[in-house]
């Protein structure tokens, strides 16, 4: 009975150290999705800019944060997702 109980345990550990890794990857994959997103905010001219709601000093501030810190939060949604990005 013992051995089930700890062969059981041995499948939860193995279960949660997946779900982890998957969760580290996963924030991995988002940091660098937001990394490139704020690059390629600099490519755009300042009426492509307009267009979507933004200025320069929106995207320089924006790119001025380190990659793994999110959009500014303002009542609960991102400056950038309330702009529909």
């Amino acid at each position: 009975m013992t051995d089930l109980i700890n062969g059981r345990f041995r499948r939860l550990d193995e279960v949660s150290s997946r779900m982890t890794i998957g969760k580290l990857f996963a924030g991995i994959r988002r940091w660098g999705a937001r990394s490139r997103e704020r690059r390629l905010l600099l490519e755009l001219d300042d009426r492509m800019l307009r267009d979507i709601g933004l200025s320069r000093t929106d995207v320089l501030r924006e790119q001025m944060k380190p990659f793994w810190r999110a959009a500014e939060e303002r009542g609960g949604r991102s400056t950038l997702k309330q702009r529909g990005l």
